[in-house]
Formats: structure tokens, sequence, C-alpha cells
């Protein structure tokens, strides 16, 4: 389980992205782009603490506490393993190798923007949610 300094890392780095990467975000935080990169680098030096969370919120209009909450909808774990250059596919577990499927969806999802992706997931886990309440019965 995450805890809530890389569920924050997690979040902050997706608004990074959002915006162009470390320059950018810390224009946007109003700080320098070192304090920026010591919290967002690959491997940070420093957690991100409660007060910037909360400015990070502020700066990109998220309400109070969201970076706290685990988002993988918009990270792209909800839908498998991360590819570095061309983002996220799915890979069935028995198998080396994806399926046409999976790289046909992957490659949809990387188009979606970040609020259409957390309404299929949305989506997705309430179907999950009713399918397993009808088993149940």
């Amino acid at each position: 389980m995450m805890n809530i300094y890389e569920i924050r890392y997690k979040n902050a780095r997706y608004l990074s992205d959002l915006v162009g990467g470390t320059v950018a975000t810390a224009e946007k935080l109003n700080k320098s782009s070192q304090q920026i990169s010591h919290l967002l680098a690959d491997k940070p030096f420093r957690n991100i603490g409660m007060g910037i969370a909360r400015q990070f919120e502020i700066a990109f209009n998220k309400p109070k506490d969201w970076l706290d909450h685990y988002h993988p909808e918009l990270w792209g774990d909800a839908i498998g393993i991360k590819d570095e250059k061309a983002g996220y596919a799915v890979q069935h577990p028995e198998s080396d190798e994806l399926s046409e499927e999976a790289i046909a969806f992957a490659k949809a999802w990387q188009d979606l923007c970040p609020e259409q992706r957390a309404v299929i997931n949305s989506t997705v886990q309430a179907f999950i949610y009713m399918s397993e309440n009808k088993a149940k019965k």
C-alpha cells in the first residue's frame, strides 16, 4: 500500500506533466524550479508535506485534500504497465505479450483527457460493483 507521500508525489507529478513539467509547475506555485525538482525528481530529495500539498491544490484548482487521495485513473495505473515513452498498456498476467485489444485500448486511453479517464474509471468501477452485488444475490 502506498503511503501519503507516495500518493502526493504521483498526483503532483501528474499535475506537473499536465502543465509541461517542473519549470511550469514552479511558476504556477511561485517557487523556484529547483524547489519543485527536489519534490518531483524520479528519486525526490524531499517529501511533499501538507503545506505544499495544499499549495498544489490551490494552484491547480483542485479541491482541498485532492493531492492526498489515490487517483490511479489519472496515473495510468488503472490500465497496467507504464511504458516510459508511449504511456500505458495492459498486459495479460500469464503472457509476456500484449493483446491487440490491449494495445488499441492503451492508444485510445492516451488520447483521453484526465476528466475522460476519470469518467471511464468511475463507470467501470460502478459496473464491477453492480456485477459483484448481482452475483451475491
